[in-house]
């Protein structure tokens, strides 16, 4: 009632409204999401949301975490208020560093995202634009170039071309975004999905034989060999981030790929390509049970129980992962490790990392002692 919908109302690319027996069940997915988030969020309370966001962010730093990347982007969601952070961080009390996107949904929102150029502070920065290319895995909506189970290829929010308007031509928007020299944060899920955005970022290298910002390519279900190679040939300025966390909890997606999902996610390989490779949590998607850092390291490091299916990576991987791999998503150089000229960022465990098995590690152990951001300590564990 609040955003006015109807089982008629029109839906962006890429959205999906549930309609059972002639009626709307409340259901919405992907992009559509907007329609509805939209009316809601206008309503909500700044202070109950800095207060709820200040607990969060609490919490997260006690769990490993100095840093956040990629945050206020969600499919079909654009929550815009990183004043909030700043405010927090003028009162002292922000306990993480914040890399913030502006979701774009098509060429005419990139000028909006350059709004928010120049505008950092030392803890909130503005890392670019992310943008949605197709729906969900675990909803059976990786973009493919294959059928899945349900009988389709999945979802695209989208064109690799301009056949329908070049407002979602991949194609107009990366190149606009790069001669922003913004960076740029891609939800790619299946193999057509990440074709279609190494096609745009081909064709700004053929026309400028660089690429102005960094671009990152996020979840990479079902890779081919091929483009995990074509990756490679942007000097740097293509990068992926990845959720181990997945792994465990990928049985659900069976039901829409069989014995494909057991692949989807080739973490190793993409390592093992020498790639930049990230490793995050992609929450809220992804459990909270695997947020920890200690549990995204000990998933990755044992292949998440089934090391046939997912070749594990090593700790150190997965530590340069969590830190310079993070770090090179945001297109900044200050911070990832511990060396002079970088800001002092740092988790402090009470065991050496590298030293602890794979299968040892927990939500608990190796124990954060203590986070620090920019020097300053932001959490001390109890004594």
């Amino acid at each position: 009632k609040l955003a006015g919908l109807t089982p008629s109302t029109p839906l962006p690319l890429g959205g999906k409204a549930i309609i059972e027996n002639s009626k709307l069940t409340g259901m919405v997915r992907e992009s559509a999401m907007t329609l509805p988030w939209d009316a809601v969020f206008r309503r909500l309370d700044s202070q109950g949301i800095k207060e709820g966001t200040l607990q969060m962010l609490k919490h997260w730093a006690s769990i490993g975490y100095a840093g956040a990347v990629d945050l206020m982007g969600a499919p079909g969601l654009r929550f815009m208020r990183p004043d909030l952070f700043v405010e927090l961080e003028k009162e002292g009390t922000l306990p993480m560093r914040i890399n913030y996107c502006y979701t774009i949904f098509g060429l005419s929102d990139v000028d909006k995202a350059a709004e928010y150029r120049g505008r950092d502070t030392d803890l909130v920065r503005f890392l670019g634009c992310k943008i949605f290319v197709d729906g969900a895995y675990a909803g059976g909506e990786a973009w493919t170039s294959w059928k899945n189970l349900q009988g389709n290829h999945g979802l695209q929010e989208v064109y690799a071309d301009d056949s329908h308007g070049k407002e979602h031509d991949i194609n107009a928007i990366v190149a606009k975004v790069d001669d922003y020299g913004m960076n740029m944060h891609y939800h790619v899920q299946g193999d057509m999905a990440i074709g279609a955005v190494l096609g745009a970022l081909e064709k700004v290298w053929a026309k400028k034989g660089k690429l102005s910002g960094t671009h990152t390519l996020i979840h990479l279900a079902f890779p081919t060999d091929e483009q995990i190679r074509k990756m490679k040939q942007f000097d740097g300025q293509v990068v992926t981030t990845v959720q181990p966390g997945f792994w465990p909890v990928e049985s659900d997606t069976v039901h829409y790929y069989g014995e494909r999902a057991k692949g989807c996610y080739p973490i190793k390989n993409l390592v093992d390509s020498g790639l930049s490779v990230g490793m995050s949590t992609d929450f809220s998607v992804s459990p909270l049970a695997y947020a920890p850092a200690t549990v995204v390291m000990g998933v990755a490091a044992t292949g998440g129980g089934e090391p046939k299916s997912h070749p594990p990576v090593s700790i150190r991987d997965v530590i340069h992962g969590l830190t310079v791999g993070s770090t090179r998503t945001t297109g900044k150089n200050d911070t990832g490790k511990l060396d002079k000229g970088y800001k002092a960022d740092m988790v402090v465990y009470d065991k050496d990392l590298y030293t602890v098995a794979p299968e040892k590690f927990t939500k608990d152990s190796p124990k954060v002692l203590s986070t620090w951001v920019g020097g300053k300590k932001t959490y001390e564990a109890a004594k």
